[in-house]
């Protein structure tokens, strides 16, 4: 038996990877939306938007993860259970940067 991970964890880790993917997918449909709605540029969007601008970073972060919610129905669909479960650590890690960002943000209101 080898040492080494095991076909299952890999799996897995690769789900996390994907989830990463489709948190940024999600950012970036979000920034395309935000050009298109406003005009502005996307790196408006994300310069000052996003990274310097506090009040938003919260709902930001919480609209790009939803693509991973998709992302997780669409892979237990597939019966890729393991992927899936990877895609919900990135769901779930979420959380906890969203409740940070809205703890920080509030500090400076």
């Amino acid at each position: 038996m080898g040492m080494g991970m095991s076909r299952n964890a890999w799996e897995t880790v690769a789900g996390v990877g994907l989830g990463l993917l489709g948190a940024l997918l999600g950012l970036v449909l979000l920034t395309a939306w935000w050009h298109f709605q406003t005009g502005d540029s996307m790196a408006f969007f994300l310069k000052d938007v996003f990274w310097n601008g506090g009040l938003y970073q919260d709902s930001i972060v919480s609209v790009s993860v939803l693509a991973d919610v998709i992302l997780f129905y669409a892979l237990l669909r597939m019966k890729r259970e393991r992927l899936a479960r990877g895609v919900m650590v990135v769901v779930l890690a979420a959380v906890p940067v969203v409740i940070w960002l809205q703890a920080v943000n509030l500090e400076g209101a």
